[in-house]
């Protein structure tokens, strides 16, 4: 049985080509993202993380769940010796991350990324703890594991970054020029 064509169509002219598109994102997938919208990017994601170091939202925080009463809770993971160190100190004893404001205070966002203390590296890798003075006082094993706590990570939805009129048309226009070919008729 033939396909009959009633629509009245004749041919089809086609003068784009979205496999050139797919190549173009497949070697580089951010090639759309200029310098101006990464650099609201990382205004996004360093407000976001503060939130998230305010807020005990990271990886490595653990949830309890009481099945009986069904409820969930984010639990501090904090080691006992870590809340007795902060308390004699005169600090205040949780959330993690915040002791004394130091790393939270200093995430900024830069022209290039993000910015912080440089021990703040150790919290997003985690790290062990190595024999010391301090550790000898406060009688902390060396060679414990202390958890990543992966303060920078944030869901897309999250990310509050708005395009002008201009970075949008920009995107497009660099979007058609990617996928123009000379016109190719298909049904003749």
């Amino acid at each position: 049985m033939a396909f009959k064509n009633r629509s009245g169509i004749k041919d089809i002219k086609i003068n784009f080509n979205l496999s050139k598109l797919e190549k173009r994102l497949r070697k580089n997938a951010n090639f759309l993202i200029t310098k101006p919208i990464k650099q609201k990017l990382y205004k996004s994601i360093a407000k976001n993380a503060k939130n998230n170091i305010k807020n005990s939202r990271f990886s490595g925080n653990k949830i309890n769940v009481n099945w009986d009463t069904m409820t969930g809770t984010k639990t501090l993971d904090l080691r006992d010796s870590t809340k007795y160190i902060r308390k004699w100190r005169g600090n205040r004893e949780t959330p993690p991350l915040i002791e004394t404001g130091k790393l939270l205070n200093s995430i900024k966002a830069t022209k290039t990324g993000i910015e912080m203390e440089d021990y703040g590296q150790h919290h997003l890798d985690g790290y062990k703890i190595k024999a010391n003075k301090f550790t000898k006082k406060w009688n902390i094993k060396a060679g414990t594991n202390v958890p990543a706590r992966n303060f920078l990570q944030v869901r897309y939805q999250d990310l509050d970054v708005k395009t002008t009129q201009a970075e949008s048309a920009t995107i497009v226009r660099t979007i058609n020029d990617i996928m123009k070919q000379p016109n190719k008729t298909i049904g003749r």
